[in-house]
């Protein structure tokens, strides 16, 4: 069990510009309701804002070797602890509470971002102790935390008013295809999808079972 090697964890200005310049669109697009699909019409906008961004990184990492180092070389356990930020989609219940939005989505979508953002504060840790936190503890955890994402995607269409939503009554899951909520599937989800991925090539490359950061005994 060796330490990993040193990461880089200040992100290159043109990656900080792509962030900001990522979010203006989806605010700027959001802010015309482009996001909101009708009632006789499929949310493949929503879809859309998912899936392309991991799409142009898939693309990227591809041709760029400097992408390729750049994402190999992002601190695991920062990549990890990122996802503790999900614990505000507990928010979700507080608006089923208010009939803001639907069970079907608001339990599954807060519980599940609540699990998986609990776990990643004593991931982090493990990574400076002694035994370090096996890798395959890590890769199950970031499955799960892409099953999570992909659940709430569907039953938040399916709670929704437009043409997918097959099991919407009273209240539906609209609100989160306009602002401020919409900010979520279309920005976070993605976000932190690609924080998953970039977690991904970096444990599935490495031979360690055990990753740990802690110094080596003298």
């Amino acid at each position: 069990m060796s330490p990993t090697p040193a990461s880089r964890t200040k992100l290159p200005p043109l990656v900080v510009f792509l962030l900001v310049a990522w979010f203006s669109i989806v605010a700027w697009l959001a802010a015309g309701d482009v996001f909101a699909a009708g009632p006789g019409e499929l949310p493949w906008r929503l879809v859309l804002a998912l899936i392309l961004p991991q799409m142009l990184f898939a693309l990227a990492y591809w041709a760029s070797s400097e992408v390729r180092d750049f994402a190999l070389s992002l601190s695991l356990p920062l990549l990890t602890g990122m996802q503790a930020w999900r614990m505000l989609g507990m928010g979700f219940l507080m608006l089923w509470f208010w009939d803001v939005l639907p069970p079907l989505f608001a339990f599954p979508a807060g519980l599940g971002d609540a699990a998986v953002a609990a776990a990643a504060p004593f991931l982090v840790a493990a990574f400076f102790t002694r035994n370090g936190v096996s890798r395959r503890r890590l890769i199950v955890w970031n499955w799960l935390g892409v099953a999570d994402f992909l659940l709430a995607f569907s039953v938040g269409f399916l709670a929704s008013g437009s043409a997918a939503g097959l099991l919407a009554a009273g209240v539906t899951s609209d609100p989160m295809s306009r602002l401020p909520l919409v900010l979520v599937p279309a920005f976070g989800v993605p976000f932190f999808t690609l924080l998953h991925f970039v977690s991904f090539l970096q444990l599935y490359r490495s031979r360690q079972e055990s990753i740990t950061l802690a110094p080596a005994a003298a």
